[in-house]
């Protein structure tokens, strides 16, 4: 399986960069595209519901101190990780958040129901290590993003 390291190599790859917060959420979205299309995870790490969004923390200890990240940060990226399948969702993400500055991906994030259930009663700018369950992330995204087409097996039955 893909470790969120693989996906951030990916997108890094395709972006040649990127900001560090932008890039977590842009993970966050990319597990929770697979979760609602697949009800499978893209990789094993958690989220966790911290004030500025989702953040991985195997992620971020692979960024702190650091604002930009750039193609080859974190090592070469190799195709054969993820599948074709795993790349065209991350794709979807990529195409449908990439234009978003990091605060709107943020201010995004912070009116859906995984996050905010996560984070439970903290202040807004309280540290918060609680986990965003895959669970809730797959509930909650199959219904917000668009379902893949059947294939053409799947309709002759």
């Amino acid at each position: 399986m893909a470790s969120v390291i693989d996906v951030a190599k990916y997108i890094l790859h395709k972006k040649n960069k990127c900001t560090t917060m932008k890039l977590e959420k842009l993970c966050y979205y990319s597990q929770a595209w697979t979760l609602a299309t697949t009800h499978e995870p893209l990789f094993n790490e958690d989220f966790r519901a911290w004030a500025s969004g989702p953040v991985c923390l195997e992620l971020f200890e692979m960024h702190k101190h650091t604002f930009v990240l750039h193609d080859k940060d974190f090592g070469e990226y190799c195709p054969k990780v993820l599948s074709d399948e795993q790349r065209e969702k991350i794709d979807v993400v990529l195409d449908d958040y990439w234009e978003y500055e990091p605060y709107e991906l943020c201010e995004e994030v912070h009116q859906e129901l995984p996050w905010i259930e996560a984070r439970g009663d903290l202040w807004p700018g309280e540290q918060c290590e609680t986990i965003i369950s895959k669970e809730s992330m797959s509930a909650f995204y199959v219904d917000y993003f668009p379902k893949d087409e059947e294939t053409d097996e799947q309709k002759a039955q």
